[in-house]
């Protein structure tokens, strides 16, 4: 069987998205849950076949940022538990009550809000309660978490499944920020206790803090960055936790060609050659996910050598000078991160480049990038825009470009 697709495609590695699962959840406190965070498309790797693989290797729930995301999931066929970690209008809560989704609350009258919603569609609504305990972003007051939970526990067409926070320094150095915004959230679960009220799950740990911090494990952590073989800070290489990248980025050479010493290159011409240079030009610019701020900056690997690059990043091509490896030839392979013949590029390497985090730059790969999906050592799954998924059996497959 052959799948023909665009010569710039991403490589995503399942088996190691669920050794990745396997890594942290060994490292877990007896009985702690791992909700697998798969929003902006699992951070570009693909929800679905993330999630898919994620559940599999011992996840129990996923996380999504928006409604749209946890329908895309459940029209995937996967039926795990989802909560909806971000805002949701009120008009969504009968929606994400006949899909059994879980939504985010933080005050009263957008809960009343959502939970009449779904009663008016004919379901009850699952709620998780945010406790802002120092993001400053969405969230009730520690203080006030006892009350709004009281009230949601009393409240028709409402189960409270969850309380969480979400902890803004746990991939800091300094660890008081995260003791400091714990120590908030446990009085909170201690003032509901003595009111009597009992949440069947409770989280507060994200990649970093799963991995740094055991009182932060609670009934479940949601395992985000970690989940893509991806470090939240370069010390956490240092504790023992061997994550695997899932994801790997690729093109080939569309020209090769010669050009003489001052040859502008590019838009504006800010870069001119200054010999006789070997350029090449990449099918891959900033409409899929190459930021221009990486014009003239960085390098990316062709026959295990890394090139720079050279000139403006544009929307669809890239140039690069590769007088070094002259023997390159049009339709070369090129990774842009990954491994090549003992070297490689990471996408902190690119993170570092843009002064940005790994989180970003994942993400950025956009839709109109080839997913090809290898589990086993086999090509399992593409997902391309021209036909969305395809699933992919039988030891003969082969992958064209």
């Amino acid at each position: 069987m052959y799948q023909h697709l665009r010569p710039t495609w991403a490589e995503i590695n399942l088996d190691n998205i669920a050794h990745n699962v396997q890594a942290i959840k060994q490292r877990l406190q007896p009985g702690c849950e791992i909700m697998a965070v798969v929003k902006a498309d699992a951070y570009g790797h693909g929800a679905p076949q993330v999630a898919r693989t994620a559940l599999e290797a011992g996840a129990t729930r996923l996380a999504v940022s928006i409604l749209d995301e946890a329908c895309e999931l459940r029209g995937a066929g996967l039926s795990a538990p989802i909560l909806v970690m971000g805002y949701t209008p009120a008009a969504q809560g009968g929606l994400a009550a006949s899909q059994d989704i879980s939504l985010t609350v933080y005050e009263r009258q957008q809960a009343l809000a959502l939970v009449q919603a779904a009663q008016a569609a004919g379901f009850p609504l699952k709620v998780h309660l945010k406790v802002d305990t120092g993001m400053g972003r969405l969230g009730v007051q520690p203080d006030e978490a006892a009350a709004l939970a009281s009230w949601l526990h009393g409240l028709a067409g409402c189960q409270l499944e969850g309380i969480f926070t979400h902890l803004a320094k746990a991939d800091a150095a300094d660890p008081s920020p995260t003791y400091l915004q714990l120590q908030r959230f446990e009085l909170a679960l201690a003032q509901l206790q003595q009111a009597g009220i009992s949440v069947p799950l409770v989280h507060a740990a994200n990649s970093a803090a799963a991995m740094r911090f055991p009182s932060s494990q609670f009934s479940a952590v949601r395992l985000g960055l970690a989940l893509y073989g991806l470090y939240p800070n370069a010390q956490l290489r240092e504790r023992d936790f061997d994550l695997r990248p899932a994801m790997t980025l690729n093109t080939t050479i569309a020209q090769a060609k010669w050009l003489p010493a001052n040859n502008p290159v590019s838009y504006g011409g800010r870069f001119v050659t200054q010999r006789p240079s070997y350029i090449i030009t990449l099918p891959f610019g900033y409409a899929d996910g190459f930021s221009r701020a990486l014009s003239g900056k960085g390098s990316v690997l062709v026959s295990g050598h890394k090139v720079p690059l050279i000139g403006a990043v544009c929307m669809d091509q890239c140039m690069a000078d590769a007088t070094e490896v002259p023997e390159a030839q049009v339709g070369d392979p090129v990774v842009i991160w990954g491994n090549s013949q003992g070297q490689s590029i990471t996408v902190d390497d690119i993170a570092a480049i843009l002064d940005t985090i790994s989180y970003e730059v994942v993400t950025l790969v956009s839709k109109r990038v080839p997913r090809v999906y290898f589990r086993h050592g086999q090509v399992s799954e593409l997902r391309t825009l021209l036909q969305h998924t395809t699933a992919i059996a039988g030891e003969n497959c082969r992958v064209t470009f």
